[in-house]
């Protein structure tokens, strides 16, 4: 079904939000439609267009329980909730680049980041937007292809604090590459994957039960269990908030969980210098010690390290 299938529906909308108890609906280019209080089946007529700024709304997305944004292709808007005869008053707040695509927004509590039409990460509060992701504008402005921009999108990991954006690369038509932003430390970083682009990802919650009668399953022994359960934490809470991924075969695929491997294949991990050199400007530094940590599995993880070092400063 899609959102047509509503009855009463005022449009066809690309994207919807709640916010102060109703149903909002936006409309290319700028239009927004308002439901009725406490009911998404009535539309009063309350219409607003965003057309101050002369662009093309891209996504709306609740800030607060009575507020949400809109953020089109050069302008970032804020609805929030007032008494009266119309339910919301619209600011434009900045005008930034604005995101890549629908799906490429992603919330931490009340703030929203989002990945740039120009390849920057933008923060966005509702007060201002401010870029965050200068350490990588460049690398994803050399990569991603303009053309597919609307297929990029988010998710925050958030065990790790950290958003995963991924785009298609400009030799592809899928998300096959990607960066990382920690929303704590500011941390930035490139993703590559294999086999299949990612083309979409949602959080779910994890709900596990474990009773003595499930463990016999597994083995009868003490030292069996240890095959399966290596630590207290191997058998997970009763809880826990994950995130999923869906590739374009339509294999799903959980965040966190399995052997160790890629999918049956070696894990490739790389460790670059940072974009600003610790060591100072026109100064260079040595590895000295590399230290690693991998957790206990049933089956043997097997490491090679190789290490390459430069006198150069490139």
């Amino acid at each position: 079904p899609t959102y047509v299938d509503i009855p009463n529906a005022p449009c066809r909308p690309f994207d919807v939000t709640v916010s102060a108890n109703r149903c909002i609906m936006i409309e290319k280019p700028n239009r927004l439609y308002i439901s009725e209080f406490n009911d998404h089946f009535q539309w009063p007529g309350l219409i607003a267009d965003m057309a101050d700024a002369g662009d093309i709304m891209i996504l709306i997305e609740r800030l607060t329980r009575t507020s949400f944004s809109i953020l089109g292709e050069a302008s970032q808007w804020v609805g929030k909730a007032q008494a009266g005869r119309f339910p919301f008053r619209f600011d434009i707040v900045d005008e930034q680049p604005g995101p890549m695509s629908v799906n490429s927004c992603v919330r931490d509590g009340f703030v929203q980041y989002y990945i740039g039409i120009d390849g920057n990460v933008y923060r966005f509060d509702g007060i201002r937007c401010t870029r965050v992701g200068n350490a990588m504008q460049r690398y994803v402005q050399q990569n991603y292809s303009y053309e597919n921009r609307f297929m990029a999108w988010g998710v925050l990991l958030e065990d790790f604090r950290t958003i995963f954006f991924f785009f298609p690369s400009n030799i592809n038509d899928a998300p096959d590459i990607g960066i990382f932003y920690n929303v704590d430390s500011g941390e930035m970083g490139r993703l590559s994957y294999g086999e299949a682009g990612l083309t979409m990802g949602w959080k779910y919650r994890n709900i596990s039960t474990l009773t003595y009668d499930d463990l016999d399953d597994y083995s009868a022994t003490y030292v069996g269990l240890d095959v399966f359960f290596p630590t207290y934490l191997s058998m997970a809470g009763q809880s826990v908030r994950a995130q999923m991924f869906g590739d374009t075969t339509g294999v799903t695929h959980v965040s966190g969980n399995g052997p160790g491997s890629d999918n049956g294949a070696n894990v490739e991990g790389k460790w670059e210098l940072a974009l600003m050199n610790p060591g100072g400007e026109g100064q260079n530094f040595r590895l000295d010690t590399f230290e690693t940590y991998f957790t206990k599995t049933a089956n043997p993880t097997t490491v090679e390290i190789s290490v390459g070092v430069t006198d150069t400063l490139m």
